[in-house]
């Protein structure tokens, strides 16, 4: 007679069990083991494959699983009204670009760089970077923005959407500059 197959806890949450219902339907483990990748860590649980598919046929398991399905899809559908909430509200955000003489941000943005050369190491491309860098995060309401959204859910996808509504108010209030606009939306992954 070969051993009873035994499943582990994880095994058993991937198969829709959860702590109360192993404590109330199950009960004691099967088998206690120590744990192959924590050696300081409790003994895994193990419980019979035979008694957990018998519990699993029961009225209050089937209910309990019912239960939890209705649970994680009504989290589900509050995690798409947040996140959708939070696109509408990154849409509807307007981005401010303070317009002054290009020749004055260029070297704002050389001083901020520390450079004290009007071409910097790599000539106009060089320049172009810092200079949008620069508006980017100093003559822009970007920063503010991104902290409205910050650690929300969709988050991710909201700071794509500012930082494409950041770069087009850039190109527009300095027109000179949208190739390097474009070029680092689409770098930083803003499409």
């Amino acid at each position: 007679m070969s051993p009873p197959t035994l499943l582990s806890v994880p095994a058993l949450r991937e198969r829709g069990w959860t702590p109360s219902l192993l404590l109330r339907l199950l009960g004691e483990p099967d088998d206690l083991r120590g744990n192959p990748y924590y050696k300081n860590s409790a003994p895994m649980r193990l419980y019979a494959a035979d008694r957990v598919e018998a519990a699993e046929q029961t009225p209050a398991f089937l209910a309990a699983r019912k239960q939890a399905a209705r649970r994680a899809d009504y989290a589900k559908k509050g995690v798409e009204t947040k996140r959708a909430a939070l696109m509408r509200q990154a849409a509807e955000m307007t981005v401010d670009v303070e317009a002054l003489p290009l020749p004055v941000v260029r070297r704002r943005a050389l001083t901020a760089l520390g450079s004290r050369t009007e071409e910097g190491p790599s000539g106009s491309g060089f320049l172009d970077r810092i200079t949008v860098d620069y508006i980017h995060h100093a003559l822009t309401t970007y920063d503010r923005q991104l902290e409205e959204v910050a650690r929300r859910v969709g988050a991710q996808e909201a700071v794509r959407t500012i930082r494409r509504m950041v770069y087009a108010a850039i190109a527009a209030a300095y027109p000179r500059l949208a190739a390097e606009c474009d070029r680092q939306r689409v770098r930083r992954g803003g499409g």
